[in-house]
């Protein structure tokens, strides 16, 4: 795993001193070598700073050259399958000097060009130059586990794995973007390909940028809704033996390493089917890891406990209390560097840290909820969806119930007496700040600017929809949104914050489409979410120790903000504040947090998110 920058600029003047500069600001994503090559006219050069994790000699280290130097290539990532994809290229004539799946993605190019990363099983994120073709290539994984940003001008293209590796670039421009401002505060995530600048761009997940120093060429070489046909009609046993199968193979995988190897252990359904399918490989016993807090409201170490023991586990858990969380919360500006408002960014946080004491590279359970309907939201836009039908004076007593356990979804059946739009429905009931709070807390400015180019997520819900259960949609929706912008970017960044490698067994491309291939009868049914998975774990794990209620990676924000943190609000969101601020307007922030305060609303998160946004703004001069 590493941290991975370049340039090309078609008038050249690309100097050593500045490649080294963007891959010193990632040092934290490698720390075990920093690397830098420029070509002879110093029209392009490549920088990487490596976590060294397969293959840790020298002879791994990048960016790596062709023995002709025609083809030069920096990486961050792992391609699983390397060794078959090795033998294959031995035996059309290749030679190998290293043991690295770096060399191996270097020669897969000169064989079969850039339509290799069809090959590969894994997570990446790598740059190529090719000489001859005057080309620079920039490959992103197919659900977007690794991150790649860029800026362009004509001529011009500088590439980094996190945007603080172009800042100090001249061409970059700290004008923040209205529409992913505005994306931020509904969803708490900047969605691709935006960047919170302007001038900075998200590459999608499954996508190839070339350029050739004249145009810029984006195609997507990998698409979830283009899973193929649907299967899972056999029998219970077959479909479950054949799931298994696939899922064993993504999660043996993850387990080649040259250095030492864990997994991170909620006790959940997700984390607790993958340390269990690594207990069966057999050898050492898995390493697990557990973060643990002292409000037993928030607390599922004992749950991790009695699944690693029940397992054979090599069991580690730590336990933290408000202290050693509130100190962690400035330390995420330094690695998110966008605004990020999901809370559970700060347990991950120090997870990753304890992790990273033991070993270098995490197993994880993320994606099971997007892949096996997990989410309360998706039942009840199941439930929703027949409701449509229901008429009129029993919608209205359905909606009186249902308005009472939660204020958005209330508001979102009401939308449904007078316009048959899911898509809306659903993004109103995700958005934490819906347009009604935007307007109350946004200047007119950023509102009009941002929601001129804002309605992307409903125009991709709306086509998600067409020919798809409403469940199967949001599913596809979170699968290419929410998961990879706001959960993968959360782990990415907490992790290589350490130098954690983390590999995410769920989200093998193969494991993703086999499920979106199969019926929703495998994934939920009446109340119960996540069937397939629920069944191949209790040929693990007794039923009690996972059949529970499901919680987040929750802390207590709520309370914080009513307490020990109500004077970092006041200094960020208090009226002295705000009052010649920009962006955000003194009187509608401060209703929310009067409101909180008081205890008449719950708007934590709302707040949370508007903390963040000032904070790190305060951090990087925006």
């Amino acid at each position: 795993m590493c941290g991975i920058a370049g340039m090309f600029s078609l008038s050249g003047g690309i100097d050593l001193r500045t490649l080294e500069k963007m891959v010193s600001t990632l040092r934290h994503r490698g720390p075990d070598h920093e690397g830098v090559w420029l070509n002879d006219d110093h029209t392009v050069g490549l920088a990487q700073a490596r976590l060294a994790v397969i293959d840790t000699s020298p002879s791994g280290n990048a960016p790596m050259l062709s023995s002709d130097g025609g083809v030069a290539i920096t990486y961050n990532g792992e391609v699983y399958n390397f060794r078959e994809i090795r033998e294959e290229l031995e035996g059309l004539g290749h030679s190998f000097r290293s043991r690295s799946d770096t060399e191996v993605a270097l020669k897969a190019y000169m064989q079969w060009g850039i339509g290799c990363v069809n090959r590969f099983v894994g997570m990446f994120a790598l740059a190529l130059w090719d000489e001859d073709e005057g080309s620079l290539y920039l490959v992103r994984d197919r659900l977007g586990i690794k991150p790649l940003y860029y800026l362009s001008d004509p001529g011009f293209l500088a590439f980094g794995s996190e945007i603080k590796s172009l800042i100090d670039l001249p061409r970059f421009s700290k004008e923040l973007s209205p529409q992913a401002l505005l994306a931020y505060l509904r969803f708490q995530y900047v969605p691709a390909p935006h960047s919170i600048f302007k001038s900075v761009r998200k590459l999608p997940p499954g996508s190839i940028l070339r350029f050739d120093g004249k145009e810029l060429v984006e195609e997507r070489y990998w698409h979830i809704g283009e899973a193929g046909v649907k299967w899972g009609e056999g029998s219970d046993a077959d479909v479950e033996e054949e799931f298994l199968r696939i899922l064993r193979q993504a999660v043996r995988d993850r387990l080649v390493s040259d250095v030492p190897l864990g997994s991170f252990l909620s006790g959940g359904i997700d984390s607790s089917l993958v340390v269990a399918l690594m207990a069966e490989q057999g050898g050492s016993p898995p390493r697990t890891f557990t973060i643990g807090f002292e409000d037993p409201a928030y607390n599922e170490a004992p749950f991790a406990k009695r699944v690693a023991h029940h397992l054979g586990c090599e069991h580690t858990e730590q336990y933290v209390g408000p202290r050693d969380l509130l100190s962690a919360i400035p330390l995420l500006m330094d690695y998110y560097d966008e605004p990020f408002g999901d809370p559970s960014a700060i347990p991950t946080f120090l997870l990753s840290k304890m992790t990273r004491g033991y070993v270098t590279v995490a197993l994880s359970g993320d994606g099971g909820d997007e892949l096996f309907c997990g989410y309360d939201r998706y039942r009840w836009l199941g439930r929703m969806a027949r409701f449509r039908n229901l008429p009129s004076p029993l919608m209205s007593s359905l909606r009186v119930v249902l308005g009472l356990l939660r204020d958005s979804w209330g508001e979102s059946l009401r939308r449904l007496e007078d316009e048959d739009d899911l898509a809306e429905t659903y993004l109103r009931a995700i958005s934490i700040f819906d347009r009604r709070f935007l307007g109350d807390i946004l200047r007119e400015e950023w509102l009009v600017e941002g929601e001129r180019n804002g309605a992307e997520y409903e125009e991709r819900m709306r086509a998600t929809l067409k020919e798809r259960d409403p469940r199967e949609a949001a599913m596809l929706l979170d699968l290419s949104s929410y998961l990879v912008d706001d959960l993968l970017v959360k782990v990415d960044r907490a992790s290589m914050a350490h130098s954690l490698e983390v590999r995410v067994p769920l989200l093998d491309h193969r494991v993703v489409e086999s499920a979106f291939r199969l019926p929703l009868k495998w994934k939920v049914r009446g109340n119960k979410t996540k069937l397939l998975l629920r069944r191949l774990l209790q040929r693990y794990l007794p039923r009690e120790l996972f059949e529970r209620p499901k919680r987040g990676f929750a802390v207590p924000l709520g309370d914080w903000f009513r307490g020990e943190l109500a004077p970092v609000l006041e200094r960020y969101l208090g009226e002295q504040r705000l009052t010649e601020d920009d962006i955000l307007k003194p009187v509608g922030v401060r209703r929310l947090v009067a409101e909180h305060r008081s205890g008449k609303r719950d708007h934590y998160h709302r707040l949370w998110i508007l903390l963040f946004l000032q904070m790190w703004r305060e951090r990087y001069m925006v």
